[in-house]
């Protein structure tokens, strides 16, 4: 018995003291920043017309619980690249999959996902910085999100309520 609860107190401390870090802790550090705007929306705040949504549709997003975001302006390049490198870092780790990644002379972006199946995707993350509008940094939590569910998802945003962001980025001033 004593060896068991040394053997489980070992696994608990390897365990918490892991160096990985996780874009989830990067949030709850930055949502602490000044220099940073961070916002959570849930996707009923995003479509205010949610009754006229399709069955289909208002299914679609109960597979997307929130969005997490947070915005860096471009007025302190050299943190906005510090930063941009440390999310870089965080998503190309083991546990995260990338979907896609694009660099060019206007700036650069990536999409991952949690884990490995494309079919059954629990959290998307989106990084993408320009020199001149600053770094963005959006997280998509769900539950068995494929990517079907992403593009109906994608194609419903001309039902969104744009009102709705319009107030937040004027509230947050982040034009």
């Amino acid at each position: 018995m004593k060896n068991l609860l040394k053997i489980a107190g070992l696994v608990l401390l390897l365990t918490a003291c892991s160096k990985e870090k996780s874009i989830q802790k990067y949030f709850v550090d930055k949502h602490e920043d000044v220099d940073f705007t961070a916002l959570d929306i849930s996707t009923k705040t995003l479509f205010s017309n949610f009754e006229e949504l399709t069955k289909e549709e208002k299914e679609q997003l109960k597979n997307i619980s929130k969005l997490n975001v947070l915005v860096l302006n471009s007025s302190n390049q050299d943190k906005m690249n510090i930063e941009y490198k440390e999310v870089s870092e965080i998503l190309n780790q083991s546990s995260y999959s990338s979907l896609i990644e694009v660099n060019s002379e206007d700036g650069s972006m990536m999409m991952n996902i949690e884990g490995n199946d494309v079919n059954n995707v629990n959290e998307l993350v989106f990084l993408g910085k320009n020199d001149e509008m600053g770094m963005i940094v959006a997280r998509v939590l769900g539950k068995h999100i494929n990517p079907t569910n992403f593009y109906q998802t994608m194609k419903m945003a001309e039902k969104m309520d744009t009102e709705v962001l319009e107030n937040l980025t004027k509230q947050f001033d982040l034009n």
